[in-house]
């Protein structure tokens, strides 16, 4: 059995009282220490660390296949991974599989803008809602999503597979929200989008991220990820090689060592 195949099974097998998901309110700091993940026999990243703060957005930037997403989908719990430490505002995510970690108020929007497309609009941000208040107490509704993505309250009876490619965006951005996340984490929001729909989508995480939720977001974008971002990091080959705020990761310097190819 390899590591990798080791870690599944222990993930599988842990027990997970319910007090290890309970709410911790306020307290939405996502703390990573050490973290590794693994694709069955190669290892994709290696001894990472970050942390984001509530309320804080934190872009990860590097050139293709660095381990950005193998990163995130480790934090998710979707890939096999370890750690010194994984917590969610004191809750250990570690040894929790990848439903629990929803419980626990982790949210990931991955690259492609999925959904239910035999499903409608208004079908697929029902289904998710969780119900549950976090960041003080605030309470992401469907009618809360519309309000964002007013688009979205005007297609609310179509079916999601006839969506346009910003719009099924727009859907999956609405579906992490109404999860009521402490922690939202996004792969290549961007990704294939019209300028315009880039822009408003940068718009909504700010004021996600002023209702306290904590972003964590990988984006081949750096120009969206520096305007919505308050701190960067850099990672290369599944390490992290350089972090600091987003005035200081936007110096040519900084972004022609980490990004040029």
């Amino acid at each position: 059995m390899t590591e990798a195949d080791m870690t599944e099974a222990e993930t599988t097998e842990a027990e997970t009282p319910e007090a290890e998901v309970t709410e911790t309110a306020a307290s939405a700091t996502l703390e990573v220490k050490g973290l590794n993940a693994f694709y069955g026999k190669s290892q994709v990243v290696f001894d990472l660390d970050l942390h984001v703060e509530p309320g804080e957005s934190v872009a990860v930037l590097g050139r293709n296949g660095a381990g950005k997403t193998s990163m995130l989908m480790a934090i998710a719990g979707v890939v096999a991974s370890r750690a010194e430490r994984l917590t969610l505002g004191g809750v250990d995510l570690s040894r929790l599989p990848s439903f629990k970690r929803v419980q626990a108020g982790v949210s990931l929007v991955p690259s492609g803008s999925r959904s239910f497309p035999n499903l409608t609009v208004d079908e697929n941000l029902s289904m998710v809602r969780s119900g549950k208040q976090r960041n003080g107490g605030i309470e992401w509704t469907v009618d809360d999503a519309y309000k964002q993505f007013p688009v979205l309250a005007d297609l609310k009876n179509n079916s999601a597979g006839t969506l346009s490619g910003g719009e099924r965006q727009m859907l999956a951005v609405a579906r992490a929200m109404v999860a009521n996340p402490m922690l939202l984490m996004l792969d290549e929001p961007s990704e294939g989008l019209a300028p315009m729909i880039v822009k408003g989508i940068a718009t909504r995480l700010r004021e996600m991220a002023g209702q306290g939720i904590g972003i964590l977001m990988t984006e081949q974008n750096h120009r969206l990820a520096l305007e919505v971002a308050d701190r960067v990091y850099f990672i290369e080959k599944g390490q992290s090689v350089w972090e600091g705020d987003a005035t200081a990761a936007a110096d040519p310097s900084v972004l022609s060592q980490y990004l040029s190819v």
